[in-house]
Parts: structure tokens; C-alpha cells; sequence
């Protein structure tokens, strides 16, 4: 099988300045690396948890996954993914939401009300709401859906992602594919309370699986270069 997902994935903690809170000044930040096909980590967070992997697969390069919690209660305020693809993507190589137990498409088995959601899967990106109430007048499919974007990420393509309270921002690195949504129905990082579920601070992403326990039925390979 051809190598099919990121050459590095990058997980970052960046620091902004609010006058009414002690948070990390303005340029401070946190990040640690996944190598996925080595099954390493490098660097060190407190605000950062790899829950599950990376680690060699049975097939070394090519079932490598990893699961990352990263914690929005203490001075950091926006996470930023950094991915970089060797090959054409297929299948989730990436999956960010609020709820433990997404599982793709905006599902979360009824965990939480606040599990808005962003999958990359095969070459498109979609994001869907999560679901207090209101949500439908944000979504464009009578469902969850809020956005789709489509040839996100290609053969040797970078993609960026920043996630904070109630919003997304992404920008394909060196092309014109770029953008952000703000809304309540995004990631709810600032004590929201949900509808149903528990309040919490945090975002779980998967790497090559979602983060609700379902690996990729046809896993894709990842190294560094």
C-alpha cells in the first residue's frame, strides 16, 4: 500500500493575550510531535495528552494511528494541527471533536450535545455543528452539516487547522484554499453548559481513526520523511 497520510503531524498550543484572565502571553506556545510511522513522541505538554498510540501497527507504516486530547482549561486558548500528506489521503487520516466519542459524520452515540466536529476523509473536509438548540439554522443539510470543502488536502500538501471556542480556521499551506467559520455551534471551549452530557474544556483528535474507537476499515500509512 502507498503511503497515504501525514509525513508529520504537529500539535500546538498557542498563547493569546485576554486582559481579564492569566493566560499565556501573546506568541508563548506548547507543541508536540506524532511520528506515526516510528510510533514516537517528541515533546512534552501539560496541556496535551496522547490517549491512545502512535505505535508500530501490525503492518509497521501502514495501521499506525493515534488519539490526542488537548485541554483549552488552562492558558492556551487555540490549538493548531499542522498535517502534511505524502500521498493521496484515503478515509479519515484526521477527525477533531469535542466529544470522546465521535465516530464521523457528526455522530457521538449520544454522548454530549456540544460534539461539533471537523473530519478530513479521503481529499474533502467536512464540519458539522454540534447540537444545542439553534443548530439547524446554522446547517445546510436539515442535519448537522455546516460546511464542505472539497480537495482540502492533495499529494504533498500541508494543511493547517486552529480550533478555539466557537470557532475554525484552516489554510491549505502555499495555495488559496483557505478559511474560517465562527459560531456558537462549533467547538464550546468556555464553559458552555450542554444540553446533555458533561461540561468540560476539552478536544479529542484521531489520527488515522476517529476518536470513538472505530479504527479505518482500510488503514493508511504515515512516515516521516
Amino acid at each position: 500500500m502507498a503511503d497515504m497520510t501525514s509525513l508529520g503531524l504537529i500539535v500546538g498550543l498557542l498563547g493569546v493575550t485576554f486582559p481579564h484572565a492569566a493566560v499565556a502571553q501573546r506568541g508563548e506556545s506548547e507543541s508536540i510531535e506524532l511520528d506515526l510511522r516510528e510510533g514516537q513522541v517528541y515533546g512534552w505538554s501539560n496541556y496535551i495528552t496522547v490517549l491512545t498510540g502512535p505505535s508500530y501497527g501490525s503492518r509497521a507504516a501502514c495501521d499506525s494511528q493515534a488519539v490526542v486530547r488537548v485541554d483549552f482549561s488552562g492558558p492556551y486558548k487555540t490549538a493548531r494541527f499542522v498535517l502534511q500528506y505524502n500521498d493521496q489521503p484515503r478515509l479519515w487520516t484526521f477527525d477533531v471533536s469535542d466529544s470522546p466519542a465521535a465516530d464521523g459524520y457528526g455522530g457521538d452515540t449520544g454522548l454530549t450535545s456540544n460534539m461539533a466536529e471537523t473530519q478530513i476523509f479521503n481529499k474533502q473536509m467536512r464540519v458539522y455543528s454540534n447540537n444545542l438548540p439553534g443548530y439547524m439554522d446554522a446547517t445546510i443539510d436539515g442535519d448537522l452539516l455546516i460546511r464542505v470543502e472539497d480537495d482540502i488536502i492533495d499529494r504533498n500538501s500541508r494543511l493547517s487547522l486552529e480550533i478555539s471556542d466557537e470557532r475554525l480556521e484552516w489554510n491549505r499551506i502555499g495555495s488559496k484554499k483557505k478559511g474560517y467559520i465562527n459560531s456558537q455551534f462549533l467547538y464550546t471551549l468556555s464553559g458552555q453548559r450542554p444540553e446533555y452530557g458533561e461540561m468540560d474544556y476539552y478536544i479529542y483528535a484521531g489520527f488515522n481513526r476517529v476518536p470513538g474507537g472505530h479504527s479505518v476499515p482500510d488503514p493508511v500509512c504515515a512516515r516521516l520523511p
